[in-house]
């Protein structure tokens, strides 16, 4: 079941000018890079995987939750309502709603501009040169703004869907055909948080907290008016505050597909426009990396992405760079109904708790 065009859903045009790149992994590399991390790849240290892998070895609730996976999954403990809302995620009822379906990216509308005497007199047309076409290549500070300002949003009747990305669906197309999207998006939401809360619950002085506000980002013009905002179903935050970000949550529920990934870049790219990385400007060459931890029906993904002090310039408008990419390496997909998926995640997840995101 494709989603229902939106006027506010993100358009293949409006992606690409968010110059991000996914490319995608399996539930393994995650491990891999945690544990092993090749050149200029770490993202978690090794005494904090160390330190939660044995943490959760000595967990009695999470060994009954494991062994749930695959006996009863009626079991007492912190993960019994986890386990639960995990198993609704596997579970087709009724059709997902139309809210559910629409994307949580939504730009503001263009600008009314006053239109011209058309009787006015007109410049006399120019044969371009070489000069001039240099004038037109340059680029103001908020050149990003301005083209996705610019853009329509409206889809033509005859649109595609949005599959221009390229096959890179987890599953096959015959096998999402039994996997019709969940009655509700807020299951998942649950599911996932609830999962996140628990692994992190029990231990002692942890600074950080998954929670399930869903707090909006903007990108803004250099005079501070809205191009558009992006609003997640959840982050990781430092506890007891409004601070920033250091993860995101984002949910679906339906099997995980292009727009979603679209979408998803859309979120990351306002996330670090409106908090750019200390000192970006300063660094340009610096490389920094953020967290989004999405789950598309019962399948859960680790998205980590890459990017450079001179992308925040760029997404914010203040600088006319076009040489820097925000890539996004995509590790899953993680099955809730799978026990080694969950016991790897399980891991992963305490440790960017404890880390407070990523390195």
């Amino acid at each position: 079941m494709e989603a229902p065009s939106s006027a506010s859903k993100i358009s293949m045009p409006q992606y690409l000018l968010l110059r991000a790149i996914f490319s995608t992994k399996g539930t393994t590399a995650l491990k891999s890079v945690c544990k092993k991390p090749g050149a200029g790849e770490k993202i978690v240290s090794k005494e904090i995987w160390s330190e939660s892998e044995n943490y959760l070895k000595g967990l009695t609730s999470w060994k009954t939750y494991l062994a749930s996976i695959t006996g009863s999954p009626h079991q007492e403990g912190t993960f019994a309502l986890v386990r639960y809302y995990q198993q609704l995620t596997n579970e087709t009822r009724n059709d997902p709603s139309e809210e559910d379906l629409m994307s949580k990216v939504t730009f503001s509308p263009r600008p009314v501009r006053k239109t011209t005497n058309r009787y006015a007199s007109r410049p006399e047309p120019e044969t371009p040169t070489r000069s001039t076409k240099l004038k037109e290549q340059e680029s103001s500070p908020s050149d990003l703004i301005e083209r996705v300002e610019n853009l329509d949003m409206t889809p033509s009747d005859n649109a595609s869907s949005p599959s221009e990305l390229g096959d890179m669906s987890p599953i096959s197309a015959d096998m999402a055909i039994n996997y019709k999207a969940i009655e509700d998006e807020q299951i998942v939401n649950t599911a996932l948080v609830l999962f996140l809360n628990a692994v992190t619950l029990h231990y002692t002085n942890i600074s950080s907290e998954w929670t399930l506000y869903r707090r909006p980002f903007t990108v803004q013009k250099v005079n501070r008016q809205k191009v558009y905002e992006a609003r997640v179903d959840g982050l990781l935050r430092s506890k007891g505050s409004q601070a920033r970000a250091q993860a995101l949550i984002e949910v679906k529920p339906y099997v995980r597909r292009n727009n979603t990934r679209m979408q998803e870049a859309a979120q990351m790219a306002a996330w670090i426009a409106e908090d750019p990385p200390r000192s970006y400007n300063q660094h340009p060459a610096e490389k920094h990396r953020r967290l989004l931890i999405s789950q598309n029906r019962h399948q859960i993904f680790v998205n980590v992405a890459s990017f450079e002090g001179e992308y925040a310039t760029y997404i914010r408008g203040e600088s006319k760079t076009t040489n820097s990419f925000l890539a996004i390496t995509e590790y899953g997909p993680f099955d809730v109904t799978d026990r080694d998926h969950m016991k790897n995640l399980g891991i992963a997840m305490l440790a960017f708790s404890l880390q407070g995101g990523l390195l």
